[in-house]
């Protein structure tokens, strides 16, 4: 399931992604992000097993897809998306 916010332009958010149903016993050890759209994103984290990205900017009317990849301690991968809706508040 694709999960989707709403997102001032000018506002400075932070967005997270919880793994842990998917996790299991296994640890995250790399988490990297990629955007489609203009929001810019800064200050990327892993606490645990919940990955944490801020994103700033972005066009009124617009559409962004911040997209977090991890890698885990036994090698699998995958993908999860969030969905920002660029909107006036």
């Amino acid at each position: 399931m694709l999960a989707s916010f709403v997102k001032d332009p000018q506002a400075v958010l932070d967005y997270t992604i919880d793994w842990s149903p998917w996790l299991a016993d296994d640890l995250i050890v790399d988490s990297t992000w990629s955007v489609v759209g203009d929001v810019v994103l800064q200050d990327g984290v892993v606490y645990a097993s919940i990955t944490q990205i801020w994103a700033s900017g972005g066009t009124e009317g617009t559409l962004a897809d911040l997209t977090n990849h991890v890698v885990t301690a036994a090698g699998r991968e995958d993908d999860r998306t969030i969905r920002l809706l660029l909107r006036q508040q």
